[in-house]
């Protein structure tokens, strides 16, 4: 449940209007602020800054410069910060939805990183979960969902175990 509370944090963080880096500054756009708006229940998630074609050419020009030695790229600690927040934000919206029903029978996992499968299976509620792969049903292994989808478990001696959600968990590496 941590994991949900850490994504109704996210979900309830006001992000002010954010600025544009336009050759080398960070400033407002002059074009018309763009509401980024959540596929779960169309709640503003963020408002950026909008840009106008002046913007965007200076925008390119600025580009052009850091490629070419004219002016420095942001330094990695900067592009780490905004990246981290990137990600946690869209970590939170995947659970959102994967959690966001009343069924929650099997789910699947598609990453080339072992840990981020483990922290996703972890904040996943499923009763099977495939990682990198679907299929890979075994008679030994209990079978069974959460949720509506969790009228009881079959297969293997785990079956038994009426009282617990049990998670499956499937990967190809």
């Amino acid at each position: 449940m941590a994991e949900q509370a850490k994504i109704d944090q996210l979900r309830q963080d006001s992000v002010a209007l954010q600025k544009l880096s336009v050759d080398g500054t960070w400033q407002a756009g002059a074009g018309a602020p763009v509401d980024v708006v959540s596929l779960i229940d169309g709640s503003v998630l963020m408002t950026l800054s909008g840009a106008s074609a002046g913007d965007v050419q200076a925008a390119v020009r600025g580009r052009a410069a850091c490629y070419d030695g004219r002016r420095p790229r942001a330094a990695p600690a900067a592009c780490k910060k905004v990246l981290h927040v990137i990600a946690d934000r869209i970590k939170a919206e995947v659970l959102a939805l994967a959690n966001g029903t009343d069924f929650g029978f099997a789910a699947g996992v598609w990453t080339a990183d072992l840990s981020r499968a483990h922290r996703m299976v972890a904040g996943i509620r499923a009763g099977v979960i495939h990682i990198n792969t679907y299929g890979g049903a075994d008679n030994k292994v209990p079978q069974g969902g959460v949720g509506q989808s969790g009228n009881g478990h079959d297969k293997a001696l785990r079956a038994l175990d009426k009282c617990l959600d049990r998670k499956t968990v499937w990967i190809r590496l």
